[in-house]
């Protein structure tokens, strides 16, 4: 039956050709990618150059028209079926077709809402994101803070840790008096403090990645109540080996005044950004700026920086003394935003100095139009900015090099996530429970008889679970000891099969650690660490090793105290958090571990055996290539009120059997529908 398509695009209905056919296909979880999450898509489609949507597309065959649509972006749109929603999402504009010069037809592809995530997100790092929330000082006072009890911040109990790993200094516990440098055990040695390094929860960069871009992530999986997500950490190791010099605060410039004589110039987020654009389609626009400031400290050594887009494009000299200052900084593009920061010169100690503020007089920007420089504007400061005395950790400036979609996707492969949009929220659930949330429809009225086939869903022969991340020491010697990869799974069907070797890799470095033996005694201690190098030299010396961004989880441990070398003082230290692949060390009562294979736990050498693949692929795997399994490709003419409600997550049932969806491709015109269902064994 012949069905009416409606297309929105900007909230404005589009025209469609008459005989044009729109296809849609579905799919969340393939078998044959089973690395990858999917969403609705369709295939490009024409739309006429009608006045309709000549005014949507603000006639883009025309290069002429200035500051018209663009097409370099995707934008909202929504399909609907005889009125009835059908799919939300993005479209693309490809091409626009002409005859005789004259625009014929616009060529677009509609995108479901969860596949743009990847362009909302961009090639942005974790660094991008906001986390000054959670900022604290490098100071040993708070190392041992965030080692011993954690440090609530945001609202988030124990946002920031200290783990007992180390960036470079090799740890071990004697406690017969030796005085060598990394004797935990020994109160005039210890282990040196700059060797530590700060950890994130990982659920704190979650938030952070909602406030940055508007996104609502369901409570299904990040949520804090399941403590197999909420118990996991990244360590802020950035950079090679032990922090040398004590980091001090970078303090964002804010408090101009929203003044604004320019209709192209706009300060927003608290007097700290100002947004350039070029809305009055001005040829050839330009800002030239400088920024005037006094310093009231002859004690100040700082430097002034300007980001663009949030990267830095211009950065004074060393600034130092009670002098006022005219900064000229370079020329700015319009369609961009710019912020200002103090960053304290690297050769001062801010410890030692004093809070004086660093006055700004203001701000001055001049519109170049055509040629020349014309009508200046001046932004006041409303507040002085004062340096902070003491040293800082800006945990932006030490969370590992990472993509922000590549840390997501980490997670997804981890845990076996899958995700799609519904009502403005991406919904994140664990796979089995996303097709355990599905409804059923009979579609057994709906099918053609007359043709189908039967396949076999084992396509791969062996699938390989593991970290990208298998570099450190202690992971290198378990390969050379029992001539595996540490904690990668190798899930192996008949060997005889003809079939793939299929990877799912996690971008995530994977640590093993080692729990230390008391070397007077050769008995263990309950002290566990973690070692961030690669290799031991012919002298003796560990090389510290960057790695990829490290995952882990805390765990608390007293009973072998430790001390720990501030510079001046040996502190001792009775309860520390160590890192550690499992959960808990609570063996039997916890077995949960990041683990794809169950190894021996590092700590008391057990099996904890409920790894990420025992417990978020095992079902799910183990179903889809069981002997008995087939994919089932079928053509059905699904109705209007099939077609607009189902969800891939759903259970279709053809005669007396259930499936899962495994694609759906349908024509949305006629209801033409060809499915690929994998039977429930």
């Amino acid at each position: 039956m012949k069905q009416e398509i409606q297309l929105y695009i900007n909230g404005q209905r589009a025209d469609l050709f008459k005989d044009e056919t729109i296809q849609v296909t579905s799919s969340i979880q393939n078998v044959r990618d089973i690395g990858k999450v999917f969403t609705d898509y369709s295939q490009t489609f024409t739309l006429p150059a009608s006045s309709a949507n000549n005014k949507i597309f603000q006639h883009y065959y025309n290069s002429d028209v200035i500051n018209g649509f663009d097409a370099r972006f995707k934008i909202d749109a929504s399909i609907e079926i005889n009125y009835q929603p059908f799919r939300d999402g993005k479209v693309k504009l490809e091409s626009v077709d002409l005859k005789d010069n004259a625009p014929y037809a616009y060529k677009i592809t509609f995108f479901g809402n969860t596949v743009n995530l990847k362009d909302l997100l961009g090639e942005d790092q974790l660094d991008s994101l906001d986390l000054s929330a959670y900022d604290v000082a490098y100071n040993y006072s708070t190392i041992e803070d965030a080692l011993t009890d954690g440090i609530d911040k945001n609202g988030i109990t124990d946002a920031i840790i200290c783990p007992l790993i180390s960036a470079q200094e090799r740890w071990f516990f004697d406690s017969s008096g030796n005085v060598i440098a990394g004797n935990l055990a020994n109160s005039t040695t210890g282990g040196t403090w700059t060797s530590l390094k700060y950890a994130i929860k990982l659920h704190c960069l979650i938030l952070a990645i909602e406030e940055k871009y508007g996104i609502d992530f369901s409570s299904d999986f990040f949520n804090s109540g399941d403590s197999r997500w909420y118990n996991l950490y990244m360590w802020l190791h950035r950079e090679k080996g032990a922090i040398t010099t004590p980091q001090n605060q970078n303090v964002a410039i804010e408090g101009f005044d929203d003044y604004d004589a320019f209709d192209y110039v706009t300060v927003e987020n608290g007097g700290s950004r100002f947004d350039f654009s070029n809305t009055g389609g001005i040829d050839n626009i330009a800002y030239k700026n400088r920024l005037f400031l006094v310093v009231s400290t002859s004690a100040a050594s700082f430097k002034v920086r300007s980001k663009i887009n949030g990267s830095v494009n211009f950065e004074t000299s060393t600034l130092t003394g009670s002098t006022s200052y005219t900064v000229l900084l370079p020329d700015i593009l319009v369609d961009c935003y710019q912020e200002f920061e103090i960053v304290p010169d690297n050769t001062f100690d801010l410890v030692s100095s004093t809070t004086d503020p660093v006055t700004f007089t203001y701000y001055r920007v001049s519109r170049y139009e055509n040629g020349s420089y014309v009508t200046q504007n001046d932004w006041a400061l409303e507040t002085d900015v004062a340096l902070s005395a003491a040293s800082f950790t800006v945990i932006s400036d030490n969370i590992p090099k990472m993509k922000i979609i590549d840390f997501l996707t980490g997670l997804f492969k981890m845990f076996n996530l899958t995700a799609y949009e519904r009502n403005g929220q991406i919904i994140v659930k664990q796979l089995q429970s996303f097709y355990n949330s599905g409804s059923s429809y009979d579609i057994t009225e709906y099918v053609d008889m007359s043709q189908s086939s039967v396949s076999p869903s084992t396509l791969f022969k062996q699938i390989n679970f593991k970290y990208e991340g298998l570099g450190t020491l202690f992971a290198q010697n378990h390969k050379e000891q029992f001539n595996l990869d540490w904690a990668t799974e190798q899930y192996a069907l008949d060997a005889k099969y003809d079939g793939e070797v299929y990877d799912v890799s996690v971008p995530f470095e994977h640590m093993k650690y080692e729990r230390l033996r008391n070397l007077a005694t050769n008995g263990l201690t309950t002290i566990q660490w973690g070692w961030m190098v690669d290799k031991i030299n012919t002298d003796g010396v560990a090389d510290p090793y960057i790695g990829l961004p490290l995952i882990f989880y805390k765990v608390g441990s007293a009973g072998n105290n430790i001390y720990i070398y501030d510079g001046s003082t040996r502190n001792l230290v009775t309860y520390y958090f160590i890192p550690s692949n499992s959960l808990d060390i609570a063996f039997p009562s916890s077995k949960y571990n990041i683990n794809f294979k169950a190894e021996l736990n590092e700590y008391d050498e057990v099996i904890y055996d409920l790894t990420l693949f025992e417990e978020y692929y095992s079902q799910y795997i183990e179903s889809v290539f069981n002997a008995q399994t087939r994919i089932t490709k079928v053509t059905a003419y699904l109705p209007i009120k099939i077609l607009t409600q189902y969800r891939p997550e759903d259970t279709f049932i053809v005669g007396d059997r259930a499936y899962k969806i495994n694609s759906i491709t349908s024509n949305l015109s006629d209801g033409r529908s060809e499915i690929e269902l994998i039977n429930i064994v």
